[in-house]
């Protein structure tokens, strides 16, 4: 098949196009930067648009997005993350193409402990990037009642080898600082290469328009960090502390680091790691697509860690 992965520089994106690549599909990485077949900002939607007329694609996975901790500020990240993709499954209504949506599973915001939410939960977003990935959903299921082939994928936590903003939340840990927080939320991991095979699924017709793909383990942050630590060095006992100033400390750095256009060491997105808790079911997933995670936490972090190692990031 001819496909074209926006993002395609990112973690994610460049993951899945090697993927499909090993799997003897025709690829087209996008991004903003050099180094892609495709260079384009996402925003510019008739660009993206000729493109895939152009080449005849005949499947968009759409992972171009603005993060959380984006120097950019809301509004950056509501332009690339909703406008851009409201646009762009408008744009693809006529065209004879697969468009599948990567959001996240934090639309669902702080999920009540013990009830872990499904696709049909409500969603609850709390930060601009939770916001904007709520709307774009909205936007892509308009545009598939209105017959674009549309899905949604709603990942966990994402991590695993090259992953940057792990990477970084591994370092800290390395330090052997006090964490804040009480250590009792729960994370929902998944590995990479578990979240590649599930997108590979995405290329035939799944029944149901969005799917939750995350791992089989939910992991309070003080059980992630002794495992993460066992892989990495660190010392798996920590002492917590009360949240609260740090996440007072945190909006006042990022405006000061967003006037420089750098990302701030301290944001709200960051310190809710320590906070929010995030539990979801992913049986629709087992049931309709056969998704079964193969990697479990503390062999992700493992190679994780070599692959760190090899590449000199440790």
């Amino acid at each position: 098949m001819k496909i074209l992965v926006t993002g395609a520089s990112g973690f994610i994106g460049s993951h899945l196009k090697n993927k499909l690549r090993e799997e003897g599909h025709e690829v087209y990485g996008m991004s903003r930067r050099p180094g892609q077949e495709f260079q384009a900002d996402i925003r510019d939607t008739a660009k993206v648009v000729d493109f895939v007329r152009r080449e005849g694609i005949q499947v968009v996975f759409h992972l171009s997005a603005a993060l959380g901790s984006h120097p950019g500020g809301e509004e950056y990240i509501m332009d690339v993350n909703y406008r851009a993709t409201r646009a762009l499954a408008e744009a693809l209504i006529p065209e004879p193409v697969k468009f599948v949506f990567f959001s996240s599973t934090g639309v669902h915001g702080n999920v009540p402990p013990g009830r872990p939410a499904d696709e049909d939960s409500p969603l609850s977003p709390m930060s601009p990037y939770e916001r904007s990935k709520a709307l774009a959903e909205e936007a892509v299921m308009k545009a598939r009642g209105r017959g674009l082939r549309a899905w949604i994928i709603r990942p966990g936590w994402v991590y695993g080898p090259g992953d940057r903003r792990t990477f970084k939340l591994f370092k800290f840990l390395m330090k052997n600082t006090p964490l804040p927080g009480n250590g009792r939320n729960h994370q929902h991991p998944i590995y990479i290469r578990d979240l590649v095979e599930a997108s590979l699924k995405f290329l035939g017709e799944p029944p149901s328009p969005i799917y939750i793909i995350s791992g089989d383990e939910i992991l309070t942050v003080r059980e992630l960090v002794r495992v993460a630590c066992a892989s990495f060095g660190c010392r798996q006992e920590r002492v917590f502390f009360p949240v609260t100033p740090v996440l007072v400390a945190s909006y006042p750095l990022r405006w000061f680091f967003s006037l420089m256009g750098r990302e701030a060491p301290i944001t709200p997105a960051k310190v809710s790691f320590f906070t929010v808790n995030r539990e979801f079911s992913v049986e629709r997933a087992r049931r309709e697509l056969g998704f079964s995670p193969a990697v479990d936490f503390a062999r992700g972090t493992a190679r994780a860690f070599e692959w760190y190692k090899r590449a000199g990031w440790l």
